[in-house]
């Protein structure tokens, strides 16, 4: 395995620029770096913006523009295909796999390298920007599919899509796997194993702002009427405008009295104050993965997400794990009471399954020997 190269193809990846991103695919590589050589193809789609190829220490920069028609995505990413393919002869860069990390972004040009250069391609599916695709380009339904269809592995990162995905595109792949997100905390390297069980009557929600209604948060606010001894504790990066919507939201429902803004953190002292809380709720829509759930369980902290959303499943039905429709506030009031009734069973359950390797398939050295068997075998 030492000796294998992997030219991964991947859109918003941490690079020098300000626009959003996740650490998600540098955390995998990270963790891969000393059995296999990665050449990283850092891909930004800028809504008009001009081509750009540029090399930095550790990634090639790839900007391209995100044109406005559907029709020509297809097309367009045949052209940028061919740039980057002189960009890869000019650079020299070698490779024994591609690896394109959104199957209807990064693995359109992943197949079109593949068949510029006669090596092998395998996709990860992440569902919140892959099913938006496949739903709203019609055109390029047909195309996807062959992506698809095609690819030597799928790495399912929203294990939760793949029914509809598979569906969609009419077509089951023989070699698949799930990789979850990887999350460089303590607890993913050896899981807390909680003796004493804190009762608590607080919940906590942890997410960006900006995104409140996308991850359920305002319907959390809402739902806090009918608890009005519990406190809410909210998580996550915003600015001024953000905060003043969210604090006059729950001043108009009644519960601005129970509802805390508390802005950032460090990772390892947010995930050290999980045990203080009753659970975390982030009942968010088409959640690609949803790293911070993972963080919450492998701390012994329950989770309220969504149904095909998030980890949905990997785990199967747990108590520790609620899942709700989307924008369904009775399934989440019902949920709450839940945790709320029955904390000490529920923390109990999850703290003999973490020390049963239920939560194993989230663990960091499983995610990376899974990974690393299955590009040795493609």
């Amino acid at each position: 395995m030492s000796n294998l190269k992997v030219l991964h193809i991947v859109s918003d990846y941490p690079d020098h620029t300000t626009h959003n991103y996740t650490n998600a695919v540098k955390n995998l590589l990270n963790e891969t770096k000393k059995d296999v050589t990665h050449e990283i193809i850092a891909l930004r789609r800028i809504k008009m913006g001009k081509l750009s190829f540029q090399i930095y220490d550790e990634y090639f920069y790839f900007q391209v523009p995100s044109l406005p028609f559907a029709l020509f995505h297809v097309f367009s990413s045949f052209i940028y295909s061919l740039i980057l393919l002189k960009e890869i002869k000019k650079n020299n860069i070698q490779f024994d796999v591609i690896h394109g990390h959104k199957l209807t972004i990064d693995g359109v040009i992943a197949y079109f390298l593949s068949k510029f250069t006669g090596v092998k391609y395998v996709v990860s599916v992440r569902a919140d920007t892959d099913l938006k695709f496949i739903n709203n380009k019609p055109f390029c339904r047909y195309f996807f599919r062959h992506v698809f269809k095609t690819a030597k592995h799928i790495f399912w990162v929203s294990a939760w899509a793949k029914n509809t995905v598979n569906k969609t595109l009419c077509h089951k792949h023989l070699n698949e796997s799930n990789l979850p997100n990887i999350v460089s905390t303590e607890g993913h390297i050896s899981p807390c194993l909680n003796k004493d069980f804190t009762i608590s009557n607080k919940f906590i929600f942890v997410g960006r702002l900006e995104s409140a209604e996308k991850k359920g948060l305002l319907d959390i606010i809402d739902v806090m009427q009918f608890f009005p001894d519990i406190t809410l504790e909210i998580y996550g990066s915003s600015n001024d405008k953000i905060n003043k919507e969210l604090l006059d939201f729950s001043l108009k429902h009644g519960v601005s009295d129970q509802v805390f803004l508390k802005g950032t953190l460090p990772k390892v002292d947010l995930i050290n104050s999980y045990k203080n809380y009753c659970a975390l709720l982030m009942p968010s829509k088409n959640e690609t993965f949803g790293m911070v759930y993972v963080e919450a369980l492998l701390e012994g902290l329950p989770v309220l997400c969504c149904e095909k959303s998030g980890i949905d499943g990997y785990l199967g039905d747990k108590n520790y794990l609620q899942k709700v429709i989307f924008k369904d506030k009775l399934a989440i009031e019902n949920a709450m009471q839940f945790f709320l009734q029955e904390q000490l069973m529920i923390k109990k359950d999850l703290n003999r399954d973490i020390r049963g390797g239920i939560l194993d398939v989230f663990l960091v050295n499983n995610v990376r020997e899974r990974y690393l068997s299955d590009l040795k075998h493609v």
